[in-house]
């Protein structure tokens, strides 16, 4: 198969996209990194494809840079969008970032906190 035909007949990650839109726009993975609050070895990863783009990342690009996060997680269009479709503050995007960066045992005590306030 030639080069131009396996990238026609690939399929896009999230990492795919995020980076051909950060480029078309002239940011760089360390600019993005930094701005968006997490390093730059968990988005070059996220880029690479060898971790897994999270939600939160996602919805931190689309606050700061106006990319729509449904386009980065699941190609669906438009690839901008205005203002941050989700809604977050983003006071709430770092919050959910630092809350990602939180251990596992210390983000399910959180959680089980949250649902007993609920009661």
């Amino acid at each position: 198969m030639s080069k131009q035909n396996e990238i026609a007949t690939r399929v896009l990650t999230s990492g795919d996209r995020a980076e051909a839109v950060l480029a078309s726009i002239g940011v760089t993975r360390v600019e993005a990194a930094r701005e968006i609050g997490v390093s730059r070895s968990l988005l070059t990863m996220n880029l690479n494809g060898t971790s897994t783009m999270r939600h939160v990342t996602a919805l931190a690009l689309e606050a700061r840079y106006g990319i729509n996060s449904r386009y980065l997680l699941h190609g669906e269009a438009p690839v901008f969008v205005q203002g941050a479709a989700s809604g977050l503050s983003d006071g709430a995007v770092a919050l959910a970032l630092m809350y990602e960066r939180l251990p596992a045992a210390s983000r399910r005590a959180i959680r089980s906190l949250l649902r007993g306030l609920g009661k």
